[in-house]
Parts: C-alpha cells; sequence; structure tokens
C-alpha cells in the first residue's frame, strides 16, 4: 500500500499533468499562465517526478505621451510638483525656517513643506513639494546645510485621507448619510 508522501506526489504529477495537457484557448491574449511540465526518474524511490515552471504574463510599461505643441491660450496646465523627504534637522525647526531656506535659494510661492510626526524628538523631518522647474536645484547636496540627509518622497496614500480602520470600505470624500434621511431602526 503507497503512503501518504507517495500518494501526494502522485497526485501533484497527475493534477499538473492533465493541467497542461489541456488545450489551450482560441484566444492566446486570456492565457494567463503557461506551464511547462518536464517528467524524470528518480534513482532514489523508482517513482517519477515533475518540474512544473509556471510564469506569469509580464505588464508592458504604460506609455505615457506629453504633449510638445505649440501653447494654446484655451488649455493650460499646471506644474508637476515632486516631493522630498529631508530630515537630521534640530526639533525646533520649523515648517517656516524651511521654507526661507528654500526660497532663499529660488524664489517661489508654490513650496509644499509639511513637517512629520516622528516617534522620536532627536531630529526633526519635513516632507518638501517642490515645483518641478526647480527640483534639479535642490536635489544637489551643496544646496543643503552639512548633514541634512534627502531622498525622493514617494507617497502611499494621498495626501489629507483620513486614517480608516481595516474593513471600512467607505471611501474618504464620501459624507455619512444625514439622520433623517436614515432608514428607521427596526424594533
Amino acid at each position: 500500500m503507497p503512503s501518504i508522501g507517495q500518494f501526494w506526489n502522485y497526485w501533484k504529477i497527475s493534477h499538473y499533468a492533465a493541467a497542461a495537457s489541456k488545450p489551450a484557448e482560441d484566444d492566446s491574449s486570456k492565457q494567463i499562465r503557461k506551464t511547462t511540465v518536464t517528467t524524470n526518474q528518480n534513482d532514489n524511490d523508482g517513482g517519477s517526478w515533475v518540474v512544473v515552471n509556471n510564469t506569469k504574463r509580464k505588464k508592458k510599461p504604460q506609455t505615457i505621451i506629453v504633449g510638445s505643441g505649440c501653447e494654446d491660450n484655451e488649455l493650460q496646465t499646471v506644474e508637476t510638483i515632486k516631493y522630498l523627504q529631508a530630515w537630521s534637522f534640530r526639533p525646533e525647526t520649523t515648517e517656516d525656517n524651511v521654507r526661507h531656506f528654500l526660497n532663499k535659494v529660488a524664489k517661489s510661492d508654490d513650496y509644499f513643506i509639511e513637517k512629520r510626526v516622528l516617534k522620536t524628538d532627536r531630529h526633526a523631518s519635513f516632507v518638501i513639494g517642490i515645483p518641478e522647474s526647480l527640483y534639479t536645484n535642490f536635489k544637489s547636496p551643496t544646496v543643503w546645510p552639512p548633514r541634512v540627509k534627502l531622498t525622493d518622497w514617494f507617497q502611499r496614500r494621498p495626501r489629507g485621507s483620513q486614517e480608516r480602520q481595516r474593513g471600512d470600505s467607505r471611501r474618504s470624500d464620501e459624507c455619512p448619510t444625514p439622520p433623517s434621511t436614515a432608514a428607521p431602526a427596526r424594533k
């Protein structure tokens, strides 16, 4: 009588072999995975084993087209804001101090500065939004005071969104139903 391990190996072999032997659909774009099955003989236990290679289809990078035609008075664009994270400032450094420093380097009214809330009081950290045309100026280490650290800031969630608990499917821009239009409670 075969052991559980032998039965399980046999089941895997027959399952994957059956899946690989199914004919492909007519539309090749619907095929998600490509399966290659190779059967070999294992000298130790006399049984056969299967090597299954699954390869997922890779997504093609999305092509973004940027307009380069003549300027138009009816359709105008805004300048993109890029974000940096700067840290290792003294804890008493404020957003106004950082804004004053940025304006000394390059004058602009479009700076976005947010002091991050940290678990430590040893240093201060800021997220700094800079217009794209000035971004390369501020990526230079010679612009910043000694020992200030910088990195690109990639936001994981939109700014200003409320913290939600797991399972709360309501979007942050939706308002709760007013009590006057809510369904009456059952007794």
